[in-house]
């Protein structure tokens, strides 16, 4: 707690000679920083050595593939000017944030008046990034006995140590980027970064000259997980690559680490060790996850093939395990082993979070209709969603946080819940404790205007139906492909938007997702589907603005009828709608 200026004259006065003498000393080691017998590390030695003494943290050494760097590489490069501008393509969850942050506390600890910046592609990941520094800095006070910080100046964003280094956050906005100086800056997930905003950040770093004379040089570091293969990150990437066969120098020197390479040591790992007794080797044998080509079960000894008997790292197994199983093949591979992504490989290559995210986005009755669709579990998870069609413009903040407008008739999607190992009855009542929420934030005006269930589905619908949820299926089709037109061709038109806090296993399906994949990782995408599809139905065909009926053209007749056009069909038998003709459904829905 702060002590005021009157306490402290007082808590003064009240001190002998003795005691003001060694304050004074105490101030004048504190205020110079590291102590003469605390030299700068000059060893890639050395520098391990102080990291983990003053953190505790043991940065890996030891890259556990051939193809792949440990990430001392480049903590140490950069740390001792090796180089001074580095991409380290990570894997997700690799601690790379973590990582940048404990280099930024070491450049800050060991360089008078050093200013450090990180810009984070959004506010979370720029806090995630000082709460990390926070952390270290208190640590390492506790470890070296020492007051590293001045007395005032840790706050949300910015801190000022006692040798007068400064360091900072910032999110990645054109705003923020434009206007500091700092020598030393760090810009996290890259992936996510909106490109006019990476441009604009890239004139930030200034060498600067401290009062000892010391030149403190720039250093430049980005780090990211690799996506896809048409975002910022790839296109870095190549970039760098076409330099150096062009015998160029490239604009960043690229680190690559996965999963292996931050996992912790396995002394027991099956197949580096396979003298070993059976009861004393690792469980990866059982860990599965799909299948290979040839139809054998793919599991997780496969994937490490003895890799973790080598590895370094400090993340626990079960994370690398827990991850595996719920990941298919082409996303683990993608985006935990770094291997490249094809944009072939994805079925909505338009979709993005920087042009369809949304944050902390408000569901308000006056601003739509919402419908919920659920694609219903079983051997795979709930995939549950919740979309609000806008009945007018609405300002929205986009992914990094900047107020935008987005127009009428837009699909917002607001919410996912995603569960599995559960039965019907316990989705159902999470679905309606999530309602019962909105309605007390909202008022009762909140409601679910229509519910969307597979109609396939036969005997959950009728579970959900008892127990007070009914669905409906107003589309007159269940085939994927044509809900996959529909749905790309809103995501084309900027028709939908998605809110990334509460749509984050929707948001990783879809950066990912196959149409003529397995059907191992897609519950979220096909809940959208059917939302998009069977909201479409009803907003042409059914209901306009406020109840009325939508005046619509009618250019497509058949007995089966365009699935997606404004007419279901005349000829459309009772019963292929909920037991009723499509007219008579849609009247019903108009009484209701």
């Amino acid at each position: 707690m702060a002590i005021s200026e009157k306490d402290l004259l007082q808590k003064l006065s009240e001190m002998d000679e003795a005691d003001l003498l060694e304050m004074a000393l105490n101030l004048e080691k504190l205020s110079d920083g590291p102590t003469a017998s605390q030299e700068r590390p000059q060893t890639d030695d050395e520098l391990h050595k102080w990291v983990l003494e003053a953190t505790g943290i043991n940065i890996p050494r030891v890259a556990a593939t051939p193809e792949t760097n440990a990430p001392f590489e480049w903590f140490s490069d950069l740390f001792f000017e090796r180089e001074r501008a580095v991409l380290v393509v990570a894997s997700r969850g690799s601690g790379k944030s973590f990582l940048s942050a404990l280099f930024n506390f070491t450049m800050c600890y060991w360089f008078q008046e050093v200013e450090c910046m990180s810009v984070g592609a959004i506010e979370e990941q720029a806090k995630n990034v000082y709460n990390h520094i926070r952390t270290f800095q208190d640590i390492a006070a506790d470890k070296l006995k020492m007051t590293l910080v001045k007395p005032g100046q840790s706050q949300q964003s910015f801190t000022k140590y006692f040798n007068n280094s400064r360091y900072k956050i910032v999110t990645g906005s054109k705003k923020a980027v434009n206007g500091p100086h700092d020598s030393v800056v760090h810009r996290d997930e890259i992936e996510l970064m909106d490109k006019e905003v990476y441009l604009e950040s890239l004139n930030i770093e200034k060498a600067k000259v401290n009062s000892d004379g010391e030149l403190i040089n720039t250093r430049t570091l980005l780090t990211s997980t690799r996506k896809t293969s048409m975002g910022l990150m790839q296109e870095i990437i190549d970039n760098c690559e076409q330099a150096v066969k062009e015998g160029r120098t490239p604009p960043f020197k690229i680190y690559w680490t996965n999963v292996y390479d931050v996992s912790e040591n396995r002394p027991d790992c099956r197949v580096a060790f396979p003298d070993l007794p059976e009861s004393e080797k690792c469980n990866c044998n059982t860990v599965t996850s799909g299948e290979w080509e040839k139809g054998n079960p793919r599991t997780f000894e496969d994937a490490c093939g003895g890799k973790l008997g080598k590895a370094q790292g400090f993340s626990p197994l079960a994370d690398a395990q827990s991850i595996f199983e719920r990941s298919p093949r082409f996303l683990w591979e993608a985006q935990q082993e770094n291997k490249r992504p094809y944009v072939e490989d994805i079925s909505i290559p338009e979709f993005s979070k920087e042009r369809h995210g949304i944050r902390d986005y408000k569901p308000l009755p006056e601003n739509g209709r919402i419908y919920n669709a659920i694609d219903f579990g079983g051997r795979h998870p709930f995939g549950i969603s919740y979309f609000q069609v806008l009945d007018h413009d609405v300002y929205v903040l986009n992914h990094a946080g900047v107020e935008v407008l987005i127009q009428e008739g837009t699909k917002v999607m607001f919410k996912e819940i995603y569960k599995g190992d559960i039965g019907n009855q316990a989705a159902s009542e999470l679905i309606k404790a999530f309602e019962d929420e909105m309605r007390r934030t909202y008022g009762k005006e909140w409601m679910v205007w229509t519910r969307f269930g597979d109609k396939a589905a036969t005997a959950a619908r009728k579970d959900f139906t008892e127990w007070g949820l009914p669905t409906q299926w107003p589309a007159v089709t269940r085939e994927r492909e044509v809900h996959l037109e529909r749905l790309r061709t809103v995501i084309q038109n900027d028709e939908f938007r998605y809110d990334i806090g509460n749509c984050k296993v929707f948001e990783e399906q879809m950066s990912v997702w196959h149409i003529d994949g397995k059907k191992e990782f897609d519950d979220m995408v096909d809940s959208a589907l059917y939302n998009n599809t069977n909201v479409y139905a009803i907003e042409t065909q059914g209901r306009g603005k406020k109840g009325r009926p939508a005046v619509k053209e009618r250019g497509y007749k058949s007995r089966q009828g365009n699935p997606f056009h404004d007419t279901i069909g005349i000829s459309v038998k009772r019963n292929e709608i909920g037991g009723m003709t499509s007219q008579g459904w849609l009247d019903s829905v108009r009484r209701r």
